[in-house]
């Protein structure tokens, strides 16, 4: 840079007051925390943020060594890397020449150096940290794929394979029982700034180190926040006894634990975790104090502080369990009014012209919190020896919601005078909810599976499920939507955007060159506008 430069350079940041001397370096840092964990909660963010869903492999104790791969564009590194004191300690270093940079090669060949160097290591090592510095897809389950490669680099058939998984498989080839495993990615900046700040170690082993050490190890004056939903009396009664057996370390001495619920309602753009109040809980005045200090950074509408643990817990129990009792009210409903022939959305349309309306609607309840929630609150008041009146049999009529639909639909068609062995049926979603590539315990499923008891193998459609997962966990073949036609009975599953802007013609073009009363549509969220469904003359039935 040369002088020139330099004065231009020097006046610009004079100018916007940011010379070393006039940054508040306690502040500035502040807030980049603050908006990262904005981003990585699905908030909008001024700091682009890539999320990485890292499973940890348990807790390292002192002395318990981890083996741990690194794979750049260069080499293959393999270490035992042991914790004491804060410290590791790096020995049985190995290396090997990668595969892909001499020549091409595929993802098998870089696994099987990875398995090589590492299997050595499997009989001493706790555990394996593989640490990639590439583009990576993660999986919820804290597996992932590599998006790509370098340039330097000739690697095939790489797209879409869960590397974790695959490295098991390379191990099970070889009768050896995997170890395990978390997965890293790791970006160059990140190797520098390690490298910068453990520069007594080699890089790439600061780097692994200080990964596995935050996935894995808990030092002293640690507080431990839990989010995850769970009945009043978990954190407390179960967790604490855990983590003390595991760490050999005092709850309320050497750290101390809180409970403060995620509330995020996915696929939702408007309540984002930045506006919605956060419920936090503390064993204590100071940990309180502490916990609702780190929200209110992120929280932008404020933390609620409650007295103890157990009713954060409750909270959040009884949040979802409210919800899934009103859907309840509102299905067993739907099903009175079809009984009765009247439309339970327009029901429900003029009841919300009321101030005090709910606003819920029947439809099918799943997902990972709503649809298993209350059985965590159930259990409990089990144990306490009352028995539930209300939540179960909510539950129950929620669970059975897939199947009543089914049967509407094969009934449908039969109506319609189709044969349903042989008619095609497409169910347009997967997802648990609209606007969201969440398929965890999905009810869509239960649709699918009530259709096959029938001898019915739908063509399932959702572009905002994964393919591979669907495969995986339900054994569902996602198909495009490009690929849909020929249909003879659609069911509207969920009310992804993509299918509720669909005009009656778009829908009608979807079926087989059959006459309107025998085209069947099943309008399970209520999407399309009745009088024209009227007036095209398909056969439909809705909740």
């Amino acid at each position: 840079m040369n002088e020139l430069t330099q004065q231009r350079l020097d006046a610009l940041l004079q100018a916007n007051s940011m010379t070393p001397d006039r940054l508040d370096q306690t502040t500035l840092s502040q807030m980049f925390l603050a908006q990262m964990r904005v981003a990585l909660y699905g908030g909008v963010s001024s700091i682009p943020v890539l999320p990485t869903f890292l499973k940890p492999f348990g807790t390292l104790h002192e002395g318990t060594p981890v083996a741990v791969a690194e794979i750049d564009d260069r080499e293959v590194r393999v270490s035992l890397v042991t914790f004491s004191g804060g410290r590791a300690e790096v020995t049985d270093a190995d290396r090997f020449p990668v595969p892909g940079r001499e020549y091409p090669a595929p993802l098998a060949d870089l696994l099987f150096a990875v398995a090589e160097l590492a299997q050595p290591l499997l009989d001493r090592a706790k555990a394996l940290a593989l640490c990639l510095p590439f583009p990576i897809d993660y999986d919820w389950q804290g597996d992932g794929a590599i998006r790509s490669f370098p340039g330097t680099m000739t690697v095939s058939d790489f797209a879409q394979t869960p590397v974790l998984a695959a490295l098991r498989e390379e191990w099970k080839s070889r009768n050896v029982t995997p170890p395990p495993m978390t997965l890293v990615s790791l970006p160059a900046a990140v190797q520098l700034a390690a490298g910068a700040l453990h520069p007594g170690q080699k890089r790439y082993v600061s780097l692994t180190w200080g990964s596995v050490f935050d996935l894995g190890f808990t030092p002293p004056g640690s507080i431990v926040v839990f989010e995850s939903t769970v009945y009043p009396g978990v954190t407390e009664d179960i967790c604490i006894p855990i983590i003390e057996k595991e760490s050999g370390l005092k709850c309320g001495v050497d750290w101390k634990i809180g409970y403060s619920p995620e509330r995020i309602n996915p696929g939702d753009k408007a309540h984002r975790l930045e506006n919605i109040r956060k419920i936090v809980s503390g064993m204590d005045e100071e940990s309180l104090e502490e916990i609702q200090h780190i929200y209110d950074i992120v929280i932008e509408v404020g933390t609620y502080p409650v007295s103890n643990i157990r009713t954060a817990e409750a909270i959040k129990v009884v949040e979802n369990s409210q919800r899934d009792i009103n859907i309840a009210f509102m299905n067993e409903l739907a099903m009175v009014f079809d009984r009765m022939d009247i439309d339970t959305n327009e029901v429900v349309d003029g009841m919300n012209t009321k101030w005090n309306a709910l606003g819920f609607r029947p439809g099918l309840v799943g997902g990972h919190c709503i649809g298993v929630d209350p059985y965590y609150f159930t259990y409990e008041a089990e144990k306490l020896g009352y028995h539930s009146q209300i939540i179960l049999n909510g539950r129950i009529l929620n669970d059975n919601m897939g199947a009543y639909i089914a049967d509407k639909a094969v009934k449908q068609m039969i109506l319609a005078g189709q044969t349903p062995k042989t008619a095609k049926v497409v169910v347009l979603g997967l997802t648990f909810k609209e606007g969201c590539p969440d398929i965890r315990n999905t009810k869509v499923v239960d649709i699918i599976k009530r259709l096959d008891n029938y001898g019915i193998q739908p063509t399932v459609v959702d572009p905002w499920a994964n393919a591979e997962e669907a495969k995986k966990f339900y054994n569902v073949e996602l198909v495009p939507f490009a690929e849909i036609r020929d249909a003879d009975c659609i069911i509207a599953a969920v009310a992804h955007e993509q299918f509720r802007k669909l005009s009656v013609d778009e829908l009608k073009a979807l079926y087989k060159d059959i006459p309107n009363e025998k085209k069947v549509l099943i309008d399970v969220k209520g999407i399309y506008a009745v009088p024209e469904l009227k007036a095209s003359g398909i056969r439909f039935w809705r909740l």
